[in-house]
């Protein structure tokens, strides 16, 4: 089973959507974009509970119009997994939790960092599947030798149906553009899609949406204009803010 995220082309890469319920896993190097694809994948559920370890995963809230979302921030590491299961105790079914980042869960002075790292996600895994909701955990990745592998890599792949890289491609004045690709999935083979995530607004649905229509030839390009259906969409600027229009009507 699937839930549909607003970005055609994350669904088609995903299989049909987010695994549901299931395990989702970003990871990538930092300002690769991780953050703002988990925020953007909170868009469409009615309730979103966040786990916000490194405290940085708040302004994506507010900039990509996220209304019911609980964020927990990290505080006594001896109550904070029991805070975590309370929270998605309360929790509707079919709703979504998302932990940013994996890397700085904070862990009890007894324990060694990657052995708790599993022990916290399992528990919050075993919590979310039971309540029917699907669980996305962000991750960073580590150079080690000539691979490089996500943070905890033992502890967080086996958990996953799906796993995503994000590769930082392009800088622009107004945005970013990353490449996400299928590394691992139950569901599908592998694939590529790329994102522009703005400055100010984040995850872009409307380039989401023109770059799936040309890959499926729903829309096409004509010199510097776009066409759907035989009407002009404008230049890809005119297109990309149509196509967001149409999409959040």
């Amino acid at each position: 089973m699937f839930r549909e995220t607003p970005y055609p082309n994350l669904n088609r890469i995903m299989g049909g959507g987010l695994p549901f319920p299931g395990v989702t896993h970003i990871y990538g190097h930092p300002h690769s974009g991780k953050t703002s694809l988990g925020a953007g994948l909170l868009r469409g559920f009615d309730k979103a509970l966040v786990v916000d370890c490194n405290r940085k995963f708040a302004p994506q809230i507010h900039r990509n119009s996220i209304e019911d979302a609980v964020v927990l921030l990290p505080r006594d590491p001896t109550d904070f997994l029991s805070d975590v299961l309370d929270a998605i105790e309360l929790l509707p079914k079919e709703s979504i939790v998302l932990v940013d980042d994996v890397a700085t869960i904070p862990e009890p002075l007894e324990w060694n960092l990657e052995s708790y790292i599993f022990h916290f996600l399992k528990k919050i895994r075993r919590a979310v599947i039971d309540s029917g909701s699907c669980l996305i955990l962000i991750n960073q990745v580590r150079d080690r030798g000539k691979m490089t592998v996500p943070f905890a890599y033992n502890s967080v792949s086996p958990m996953a149906e799906l796993e995503l890289r994000m590769r930082r491609m392009r800088t622009f004045r107004d945005r970013i553009r990353v490449k996400v690709n299928t590394v691992f999935s139950n569901f599908v083979g592998p694939g590529s899609a790329f994102l522009d995530i703005y400055y100010d607004t984040g995850l872009s649905v409307g380039q989401a949406i023109l770059d799936e229509g040309i890959i499926q030839g729903t829309i096409e390009v004509r010199g510097n204009t776009y066409y759907r259906d035989g009407l002009s969409l404008g230049t890809r600027k005119e297109a990309v803010l149509k196509l967001e229009e149409t999409a959040g009507a």
